[in-house]
């Protein structure tokens, strides 16, 4: 898929391994506000989910550790994309219900704590993390996994 240029000005990554929500939530004023720019189109793309769930939490603190992120990055001003968590090695029985809990959750109400939702584990490229043209260990993407998961972004975008 091919999506039209986009005008960007400035792209920050600010993922921290194996950092959890709630510590995003402790961290979004500096880790994530201190880069808005006024007068700029400002998008936060949250994609998190994976390590609260490898700490075993509970869907419901999960989902709402998510969408206290994303109501605050809105409320600094922010665009915010939410994806949904794609499948990892990581998850157990137990653990992987509670992820398509959580994304069940999101696909429903994505609307009112976000501007868009990448629904990475429904893409067909994404939602079978065995494989290994998509993943590199059951859990990260291979270069055709970022590729996928931007497509799904891209088209997130064009919501906005």
């Amino acid at each position: 898929m091919i999506v039209g240029p986009m005008k960007v000005s400035a792209i920050y990554n600010v993922a921290v391994a194996g950092q959890t929500t709630t510590q995003m939530l402790a961290n979004g004023s500096t880790q994530v506000d201190s880069l808005f720019a006024s007068g700029k189109e400002n998008i936060v793309i949250v994609l998190e989910g994976t390590n609260d769930l490898g700490m075993l939490q509970d869907a419901t603190a999960v989902y709402d550790n998510l969408v206290w992120y994303c109501n605050a990055r809105r409320a600094a001003g922010f665009k915010v994309v939410i994806g949904t968590i794609p499948p990892s090695s990581f998850f157990s029985g137990a653990q992987e219900t509670r992820r398509q809990t959580v994304n069940t959750n999101l696909r429903a109400n994505w609307a009112t704590f976000a501007d868009a939702l990448a629904d990475f584990a429904a893409d067909s490229r994404l939602s079978n993390n065995l494989n290994s043209t998509y993943y590199t260990d059951g859990t990260h993407w291979t270069q055709a996994g970022c590729q996928a998961a931007a497509e799904i972004v891209a088209m997130a975008l064009i919501t906005l």
